[in-house]
């Protein structure tokens, strides 16, 4: 008898274990469900929410999703300053939609992909970015887009397989303590 095993590459699998096994994150750090019940409206055309993931359909060209800005109320992603990223998505199609991440919510002041070409976009911040936040997106006037599995993970996490998202030690804390009515910042410190 032949025994296989599966390779497990240890570089790949370390990164993911060393920040789950510290208790302080889990590889996504996209909380999807607080994304995407944010996002209130498109322009352009319509949107369905189910579970993880979003169908917009395009109603002329252009079409994407509100807000998606720090001024018209994004939802703001935390993320740490000169830091690299990969915002990772499944599509049940590759018909041509932008998907961008904005650095503080600033719209002259992101990086993008192209649903077509790529399902990712590896990113770094900058000194000052304290937070992201992200819009999707359809081309075509007609077409239709299933944007799932949205994952953001640390660039230094190579397994890319999807994880949902779990919060942290810290925001795990935090949740507590505002439920008890406990004073959140002494209780972290």
């Amino acid at each position: 008898d032949v025994v296989t095993k599966e390779y497990v590459d240890p570089v790949k699998s370390q990164a993911a274990i060393n920040r789950t096994t510290l208790g302080t994150q889990c590889k996504n750090l996209l909380n999807e469900t607080g994304y995407l019940s944010s996002i209130t409206s498109v322009t352009r055309g319509t949107k369905s929410i189910s579970g993880n993931q979003i169908t917009l359909t395009a109603t002329a060209d252009n079409c994407f999703t509100n807000p998606h800005t720090s001024s018209d109320g994004g939802y703001r992603i935390p993320v740490e300053p000169d830091t690299d990223y990969i915002l990772s998505w499944e599509s049940d199609n590759t018909y041509a939609g932008l998907v961008y991440v904005f650095m503080n919510g600033n719209t002259s002041n992101y990086k993008n992909a192209n649903n077509k070409v790529s399902k990712y976009i590896k990113f770094t911040t900058n000194s000052d970015t304290t937070f992201i936040t992200i819009r999707l997106a359809v081309a075509t006037s007609g077409n239709s887009i299933t944007y799932s599995n949205i994952m953001l993970r640390y660039a230094d996490i190579l397994d890319d397989t999807y994880e949902p998202y779990q919060p942290s030690v810290r925001e795990q804390t935090a949740y507590s303590l505002s439920v008890s009515g406990k004073s959140t910042s002494a209780a972290i410190s």
